[in-house]
């Protein structure tokens, strides 16, 4: 909510009751199946001279085909021509790359599920409708389906923990999904963009904790928040271990406080699970990072073996 000012020095007295009982008429006249309804909204109070600006800009314009591609309606936004209501395409996309990660470490023709996730990814951001993003979406699960895969494969499973932005940004991590699917390896994270918009931007700021489990399993270890992901990466390690996962990849930018102490913890917690962390600075090489995977993988299937005989 914009309050426009008279001038620099006029102050406004907002009555919350009035706010309060607004947004609960607006709630009450939209139907429990409309947008308006389908969750939590938060709400923004800023005074000052050319304050709404910032905000319409971020936005962008009405129409997503209109706006600003580096807005949120541009980047985002699609229009369902019926309705008019506006459809987040990063699910999608989301939904698309953990079909991937499963596909990739069987795949018979090496490349090929790589192949189908970039055409994938290029139709659903072409989509101008709502209509348009979900058949591409299905239309791409069925081509990934449809991928020859190795049915004598079994494939190690190790998850993805740390720093959000190195987890997520393929360039920032090198890729590092694709490289372990190469070793035929089933790629798991928890952490995913839609996830992370979901909850930070919306749901966190109403009391919600999307972590609650993880904090619960990591208490043992580590009591409270350190800052950053740190916290969620020693409890994750606990989580997936109870999961059977035969092994983990703990990422982090160089010099991350938060994940060096959830580094330097997970050697002693009592769950037996390998990890690996790979933190990234100017001194880190794609040819590196392999071999430090390739060995990891190779342990892992070692480990695997031995304890199936």
């Amino acid at each position: 909510m914009c309050l426009p000012s008279l001038n620099r020095s006029s102050a406004w007295s907002i009555d919350l009751a009035i706010i309060s009982a607004f947004f609960s008429a607006v709630l009450k006249s939209s139907s429990k199946s409309s947008f308006v309804g389908s969750f939590p909204v938060n709400s923004v109070i800023k005074s000052g001279i050319g304050v709404s600006k910032p905000f319409y800009d971020l936005a962008g314009k009405t129409n997503p085909e209109e706006a600003d591609p580096i807005s949120i309606r541009g980047k985002y936004g699609r229009i369902n021509s019926k309705t008019g209501v506006f459809e987040n395409v990063i699910h999608a996309s989301d939904s698309i790359e953990k079909m991937v990660h499963k596909v990739r470490a069987v795949e018979l023709e090496k490349g090929r599920t790589n192949q189908v996730y970039r055409e994938a990814v290029k139709a659903i951001g072409e989509a101008r409708t709502v209509r348009g993003v979900r058949n591409a979406t299905k239309q791409y699960i069925k081509k990934l389906n449809q991928i020859p895969k190795d049915p004598t494969t079994d494939p190690v499973k190790v998850s993805i923990v740390g720093e959000v932005f190195v987890v997520l940004d393929p360039f920032a991590n090198m890729d590092i999904e694709m490289e372990l699917g190469k070793l035929g390896v089933e790629v798991e994270r928890t952490m995913s963009l839609s996830r992370w918009v979901k909850y930070r931007l919306f749901l966190n700021y109403l009391g919600v904790d999307e972590w609650k489990e993880v904090h619960e399993a990591a208490t043992p270890y580590l009591k409270r928040d350190v800052g950053g992901d740190g916290w969620e990466s020693v409890g994750e390690k606990v989580v997936y271990a109870q999961e059977g996962y035969d092994g983990m990849v703990h990422l982090a930018p160089f010099t991350c406080m938060p994940e060096i102490v959830a580094q330097n913890i997970m050697p002693s917690t009592k769950e037996d699970i390998p990890v690996l962390t790979v933190l990234y600075d100017e001194q880190m090489a794609r040819p590196g990072m392999i071999t430090r995977l390739e060995a990891f993988v190779d342990l892992l299937k070692f480990r695997r073996k031995r304890r199936r005989r």
